[in-house]
């Protein structure tokens, strides 16, 4: 029994943790929002998690902590710093400024372009709004490290045996950066097949109704977060 538990504690020992499979489970298990992220929350809890100590520690999700640290941070000096309020869109029709033709604005079409707007500014700062374009961004930095340009060095006159005329070191280390198994971007926002959606709609439609017709006028999503087979699909 004593020889079966070291065998056990080993291979738990050996196993490595994959970033992208942890920031998976942190949003399946309710950890973290997928669908609108909060890079110093992430940030902590994706920490919390390796220092944990339950697993090996690969190279790639350090990486990744290191990538996450320098969001966070950044977030954190954007907040600090300020910067000038958004503007408000109504502001000018409460001083009774009206279009000089006379034409009264839509103002649903006001508020959209003014959304627009302000999620086109937040793009442009960086910050990703989901886990989908989070894990984008640590892959593009990951490539960004391992895909540094070739050198050329020139071993004419190296030591003998060395001599092997002009050399080429190429640092990529090819464009998949994927290892087997790791879920993929549509992992992990909950992107389905066409199929898994309709049959992921109807199990959550089935167990609204089941609630409505029991005579609940109000459902909460945690009552049915796991109706569409996980949080994240729901």
């Amino acid at each position: 029994m004593e020889g079966e538990a070291t065998e056990e504690s080993q291979v738990v020992e050996d196993e490595e943790i994959e970033p992208v499979e942890l920031l998976v489970g942190l949003a399946e298990r309710g950890e973290i929002e997928p669908w609108d992220i909060d890079i110093v929350s992430v940030t902590d809890t994706y920490l919390s998690h390796l220092d944990a100590g339950d697993l090996r520690t690969s190279g790639r999700a350090l990486f990744y902590a290191s990538v996450l640290l320098r969001m966070k941070s950044n977030g954190v000096i954007e907040t600090d710093e300020g910067g000038d309020p958004e503007p408000d869109p109504f502001e000018a029709w409460d001083a009774g400024e009206m279009p000089e033709d006379g034409s009264v604005p839509d103002p649903i079409d006001s508020l959209e372009d003014e959304m627009d707007r302000r999620l086109d500014r937040k793009q442009a700062r960086g910050n990703p709004e989901t886990l989908d374009e989070l894990v984008h961004e640590l892959r593009d930095a990951e490539r960004r490290r391992r895909w540094k340009p070739s050198r050329t060095y020139d071993t004419t006159d190296s030591p003998r045996g060395f001599q092997r005329g002009t050399q080429t070191l190429d640092y990529r280390s090819g464009d998949d950066l994927r290892i087997e198994d790791e879920p993929s971007a549509e992992d992990v926002t909950g992107t389905a097949h066409v199929e898994d959606i309709e049959a992921i709609i109807s199990g959550v439609e089935h167990t609204l109704y089941e609630q409505f017709d029991a005579g609940r006028e109000e459902v909460l999503y945690a009552e049915i977060e796991s109706a569409g087979g996980s949080r994240v699909q729901t």
